[in-house]
């Protein structure tokens, strides 16, 4: 929550706030988005604010992660907030908080959750754009494709050729099938 002030005083589009467990921290987050009266934002005298002058800038885009069980729960809720404008599924976190191989079925229902409330729905995925595509289903409108390390790494080892990094298999990507 600390870092998400600078963060939107810089000027960013939009932020991708991971964790978000209930319409209450979602709530909270979409307050730390907005100026007050209708929230906590600071009005820094920086880009984003117009060095301090107001003006008519856009709401920066607050997409929520959702990634435990409770946020799953939660998800039709969550994204009932005014302010929320979309939903992306961890998939790693998620597999890891339901404790099973399938997490197909969560996909599905926290995209049912966005379309419901007229928001954007996504898939934070392996590094595998096959597999992100059939995760995420038709339709999405955000994909995350893989962790920054593991597309590194790759780059690397097609680079340099010496290096030895396999493709993990579904198992080892952490998101099952």
């Amino acid at each position: 929550d600390a870092a998400l002030g600078p963060l939107l005083d810089a000027g960013v589009d939009g932020v991708v706030v991971p964790r978000v467990e209930s319409a209450a921290d979602a709530e909270r987050v979409v307050r730390r988005f907005r100026y007050p009266p209708d929230g906590t934002r600071g009005i820094a005298a920086r880009r984003a604010s117009g060095y301090g002058i107001p003006g008519d800038a856009p709401a920066p885009v607050c997409t929520v992660q959702i990634e435990t069980s409770a946020a799953l729960a939660e998800a039709e809720a969550i994204a009932a907030v005014e302010g929320v404008t979309s939903l992306v599924v961890g998939c790693a976190d998620l597999r890891a908080a339901l404790g099973r191989d399938d997490i197909g079925p969560a996909i599905a229902a926290v995209r049912r959750a966005a379309r419901r409330a007229g928001v954007g729905f996504g898939v934070a995925g392996p590094d595998d754009p096959e597999l992100l595509l059939e995760l995420a289903g038709p339709g999405a409108d955000l994909l995350v494709l893989g962790a920054d390390v593991r597309l590194y790494a790759r780059a690397l080892d097609g680079a340099f050729g010496r290096l030895s990094f396999p493709a993990p298999t579904r198992e080892e990507a952490h998101v099952g099938t």
